[in-house]
């Protein structure tokens, strides 16, 4: 699933000069309702983030390179943004919109 992304140079004060920041928003693709607490996870950096409560998240400081998210919340799909390319002093925004998922009870 591909999320949106948005020029970040308005922000991009917030990150240095060695790094950048990925930030966005988690929506519910059927209502565009912000998604609170669901956990944003930078493929292969620890730790995740959680959404606050206007399903906003920002990750830590990360070098540049190419990286992916991947999205979790009971109630929701699991999804996943590739091919995120990140440059030095750059706020990265990423807009991902989730799709309602049934869950089984046991």
């Amino acid at each position: 699933m591909l999320g949106t992304m948005l020029p970040g140079s308005a922000r991009a004060q917030e990150a240095t000069e060695s790094g950048g920041r990925i930030a966005g928003q988690v929506i519910d693709a059927s209502t565009s309702r912000p998604v609170t607490q669901a956990q944003v996870t930078v493929v292969g950096t620890p730790p995740s983030v959680i959404t606050d409560v206007n399903g906003r998240f920002r990750t830590s400081l990360l070098p540049p390179g190419s990286y992916g998210l991947e999205v979790t919340v009971l109630g929701y799909a699991n999804t996943r943004v590739d091919s995120l390319r990140l440059a030095a002093g750059q706020v990265l925004t990423v807009n991902v919109p989730l799709q309602p998922a049934a869950v089984a009870l046991q």
